[in-house]
Order: structure tokens, then sequence, then C-alpha cells
């Protein structure tokens, strides 16, 4: 069965653990299709606590790619924005 990113998954520890499982595969996905090499960047999971999604983020030297699902509604969950290095975590304008 497709997972919806419509789903809340706050207060779901299953689909909570599936848009951590899926967001991360499609960031892979998308790492490839940059191209992003491996190894040139980093892919974290922060699953925050149980009313909120968490955040699964793709970070590397020019751009940080982070999904997670908002409290303002669920089609608010990608922020796109450039950085300088896998260092800088406040980087240029959020998208």
């Amino acid at each position: 069965m497709q997972f919806s990113f419509a789903t809340r998954v706050d207060y779901n520890d299953d689909f909570k653990a599936r848009f951590h499982r899926e967001a991360r595969d499609r960031l892979v996905k998308l790492a490839t299709m940059i191209p992003l090499e491996p190894g040139s960047f980093d892919l974290r999971n922060n699953r925050g606590g149980v009313a909120v999604s968490g955040e699964i983020t793709l970070h590397a030297e020019a751009i940080y790619i982070q999904v997670s699902q908002s409290c303002v509604g669920v089609g608010m969950g990608v922020l796109v924005r450039t950085c300088q290095g896998r260092a800088d975590f406040t980087g240029g304008q959020n998208n």
C-alpha cells in the first residue's frame, strides 16, 4: 500500500515510522537526481515527540532540504534553502 504524505502522523508511531522511511527514501532518490555523489551529503532523522512528525533532512554543501508535517497543515511540509556547507544550519532564505 502506498503511503500518503497527507496522512497525519502525530500521535501514531506506525504512521510516523512509515513517514520517516518514505521521506528518507524519496530524499535519497532526489539526491541521485540532482546529482549528489554518495558521501557528499548528510541524511538525518529527528523523530521529535509524540505530538509532531519530526523531520528528515538532506544537507549537502549548497542545499538543505527538510521534510516534515507542519502544524499549519500537511501541505506545508517541504523546506528548501541554500547553505554554505554542511555545518551551516541557518542557510539562506526558507522556501
